[in-house]
This record gives C-alpha cells, structure tokens and sequence, in this order.
C-alpha cells in the first residue's frame, strides 16, 4: 500500500512540476515581464535617445520574439522592439523605428487631410514593402525628411480605409483623397480603399486595389467610379 501510495505522490509531484514548466514558458517565470518591459524602456532611452511613455508586450509567446510596443514623448507614431526571451542583451535586441518614421512621414500629410475631408470616417496609412530598409540611415533621415519621396518610389503602398460600405461610396471624395495623394508627391506601387461598417463583420470589407501604371488613367470621379465598379462587378 505504501509503494502504491509513493508511486502516487511521485506521480502527481512530477504532473506539477512538468505544469509548472509549461506555465513559466508560457506565462514567463515571475517578473518576467516586468524585466521586458525594464529593458525595453533602457534600450529605447540608450538606442534612440527617446523618452518612452507607455510600453506594453504585445506578443509573448515560447517559440518566437517577444514584441513591445512603444510610444514615446517625441514622437506621434507608435513602433515595436524585438526581443528574445530569456536573452536581453542589447546586441539580440532589434526595432522597426525607421519603418515606422518612414512610414509616419510619408503618411502624415495625407492622413490629416483624410481626417479632415471624410470627418474623422475615412483614415489613410502608408504601408512599405520591405520590413528594412537599406535606402537610408536613420540619422540621414532625421537630417533630411525628404528622402522617403526621393528613395522610396513604387516602394510602398497607401491604404485609405472608410467605417462605410462599398454601397455607400463618395466617389467625389475618393478622387479628391486620390488627386491629394498625387499633389503630396507620394508615389505608392498601389492605393487600396478600404470599405467596411463597423457594424458587419469583417468578412463584409471590400477592398478595391489601383496598381500605379494606372494611375495616369484616372482623371475624375467617373474614372474612379469606373474603376470602382468594375471591381464590384467581378465580385
């Protein structure tokens, strides 16, 4: 009975033990995050000579690097950095801040123009093909804003999503978003608009893709709505 009984314990100790394990890995041992969170915000400050605000861990899973998400107090854009769990040193520790001010400048002007003309419906966003860049160094952009339009051409894509369906579209309003987008010297390989109510679900979103050697082509809402429509058709 006693054999029986410590076979019992043992094998009820080692279900604990083999749960705690799994737990730490996926849950992270204790202070964890609070040890991720503490290195992210020195590697921002040491890396970037930025003041972080608000950090927060975005993605924690066993098998692939932990994302932070950071926002700072000098700038109006949010970017993540990358690490590796339990390996913190600055040297495995990577970041998308170039992506992200790249694509916060070539986006800025646009995006406040949608807010503006669409009343806070309609927003705009600039997407890069490349996850890294090589066309430029950071401190090159910080010296000069305008390379993203110089180096960048076809190298990117604009996004201009609506809280609206496809059947209620301002062509009007879509072509003066699309003139604007060529008055800013923005230059995507495509514009994707973007329709969807909040109120369906997302498999209700159209979305309707202009590849840039078309662009040429479309010279008033009748061409967009054209466009539009054929899309709409083939669907």
């Amino acid at each position: 009975m006693k054999k029986i009984l410590k076979k019992i314990v043992i094998f009820l100790m080692s279900i604990i033990l083999l749960g705690s394990i799994v737990f730490v890995l996926v849950a992270g041992f204790p202070g964890e995050q609070i040890i991720i969170i503490r290195n992210a915000r020195r590697y921002v400050i040491e890396t970037h000579g930025l003041t972080p605000t608000h950090i927060e861990i975005v993605n924690f899973f066993i098998d692939s690097p932990v994302h932070i998400l950071i926002e700072t107090e000098e700038d109006d854009f949010l970017f993540h950095v990358i690490m590796r769990r339990f390996d913190y040193r600055n040297r495995y520790t990577t970041d998308n801040y170039l992506e992200r001010m790249t694509a916060h400048i070539l986006s800025k002007e646009l995006s406040a123009y949608v807010d503006t003309i669409t009343e806070g419906v309609g927003r705009a966003f600039v997407a890069l093909r490349s996850h890294r860049l090589t066309a430029f160094t950071l401190n090159e952009l910080r010296n000069d804003n305008t390379l993203p339009f110089e180096k960048l051409i076809e190298r990117f894509w604009v996004g201009i999503s609506f809280d609206k369906n496809i059947s209620d579209v301002d062509y009007d309003l879509a072509f003066n978003i699309f003139s604007c987008m060529i008055e800013l010297r923005l230059e995507p390989y495509r514009i994707v608009f973007f329709y969807h109510d909040k109120n369906n679900p997302p498999s209700n979103r159209t979305q309707i893709g202009i590849d840039s050697r078309h662009f040429s082509y479309i010279n008033s809402p009748e061409d967009l709505r054209q466009r539009f429509q054929g899309h709409i058709d083939r669907s």
